[in-house]
């Protein structure tokens, strides 16, 4: 009898202490799905552009884009290195670390900003074969004002939306509004 009075309440109990426990975090990688779903929207925005920017045909555009994914992947890479640097420069820099190890991030940061552009270098030379040098011209425009555009773009989208919605039978001053028959 004891044995089972035992057993009982456990089986009562474990529901109620599972559901205690807190829920594991996300994963890194997928901490932001949201965010990750935009990038991809946007890589794939800017493909469109550049294809239709460069006019090229299947031939080329067969002979370019490995190359361009491949740089573009590298910068994709060296920028999110440098955004966790910065990450780490701003908190040790509120918390009064010592000067070298700031000294050391900022050389970093300026390590990839170099690297990046050697990069986009090599990059440019290796599409001669593909592209015209108008071309290239165009694509190097291109990379450098598509960022500008598109923070634009999202601001002026944030500026003309709506505020958010509110519940129902919420009015605007946020006081819920009553129903008369």
């Amino acid at each position: 009898m004891k044995k089972l009075l035992i057993i009982l309440v456990a089986l009562i109990l474990e529901p109620s202490l599972a559901a205690a426990q807190p829920p594991p975090p996300p994963p890194p990688e997928v901490k932001f799905p949201r965010c990750e779903r935009m990038r991809e929207r946007i890589k794939s925005l800017k493909i469109w552009k550049i294809t239709e920017l460069l006019e090229l045909d299947s031939e080329r555009a067969a002979l370019f884009f490995p190359k361009y994914r491949d740089y573009a992947g590298e910068i994709d890479s060296l920028e999110r290195s440098q955004d966790r640097l910065f990450e780490q420069l701003l908190s040790v820099a509120d918390s009064g670390a010592d000067a070298d190890e700031i000294e050391g991030l900022i050389e970093s940061i300026v390590k990839i900003d170099v690297e990046r552009l050697e990069k986009r270098s090599v990059f440019l030379h290796e599409c001669r074969d593909v592209l015209s040098e108008s071309q290239r011209a165009k694509l190097l425009l291109f990379e450098r004002n598509f960022p500008r555009k598109m923070r634009r773009a999202i601001e002026e989208m944030r500026q003309g939306l709506p505020p958010m919605p509110r519940s129902p039978g919420s009015v605007p001053g946020g006081r819920p509004h009553r129903m008369h028959p």
